[in-house]
């Protein structure tokens, strides 16, 4: 079970994150429902408790940043103030808001598909799998991925199986940083395919990579689209990361969403 990195912090971890935001201008990810008051301004208490976690060097992917009350806890603790948002000004909460209204009138027939497919392809593509091209072959994404990037896969497994077990095996490895797996499986996968294909792009991007991902361990990942990423960002006002930090910085904003 993950611990909750807030225990391990003390009243001046805090304030030290507060000086550091606002001397370096650091972009934060917005509240939904509360904030922190540290020396007169107002902080998001997960993002202030991020930074002051990493602040300390603990591995902030070694731990779940619980939001709520038991954050909130934690700074109620250390002396701070916390304050409740109004919900009228949240774009995520209006987001959400709008969301309830959406699936009152479609009943998700327009998204249940994606269910389908996660119970369909839960754990695949299976590394200890006899024949890993029939695997590959066995695995179907529909349209959450680009019809090209389906069909470089399956070219890869049909050429050079083994090569690209490992490379799933690398791609699925929990003891390796997030960010090094994505650029690993993008540029080993490009080389597999450069052998047969010198001109065609590969398309195992992060759509691609997160896919890969969130068949193989449905708790943790999920899909992503960067023309929704990017809009996020645009709706609660912060910069997109460059690529190849997109999808790590979409899943910790959807976590905070969340």
């Amino acid at each position: 079970m993950a611990k909750n990195i807030g225990a391990l912090l003390v009243k001046q971890d805090i304030e030290n994150a507060a000086k550091k935001i606002e001397t370096e201008s650091i972009q934060l990810i917005p509240a939904t429902k509360f904030s922190v008051v540290v020396n007169g301004k107002t902080y998001p208490p997960k993002e202030i408790v991020r930074i002051a976690a990493e602040m300390k060097g603990l591995d902030i992917e070694d731990y779940r940043l619980h939001g709520g009350k038991s954050i909130n806890n934690h700074l109620k603790r250390y002396g701070f103030k916390i304050i409740e948002k109004a919900s009228i000004d949240d774009p995520i909460a209006n987001l959400i808001n709008q969301y309830k209204v959406r699936i009152q009138s479609t009943k998700m027939e327009d998204e249940i598909y994606k269910w389908e497919l996660v119970q369909d392809n839960k754990g695949k593509p299976n590394l200890k799998a006899k024949d890993f091209t029939k695997e590959i072959n066995s695995i179907r994404f529909s349209n959450l991925i680009y019809a090209m990037a389906t069909a470089v896969i399956k070219h890869i497994a049909k050429e050079n199986p083994e090569e690209l077990r490992q490379l799933f095996r690398d791609l699925f490895d929990e003891s390796e940083q997030l960010e090094s797996r994505i650029k690993k499986f993008n540029e080993k996968s490009l080389a597999l395919y450069r052998e047969t294909e010198e001109k065609l792009s590969h398309h195992q991007d992060e759509r691609t990579i997160s896919a890969y991902l969130t068949f193989n361990n449905t708790e943790k990942y999920t899909f992503y689209k960067n023309s929704f990423y990017q809009k996020y960002c645009k709706l609660i006002g912060i910069k997109p990361k460059k690529t190849g930090l997109k999808y790590i910085h979409y899943l910790s904003l959807i976590d905070d969403l969340i």
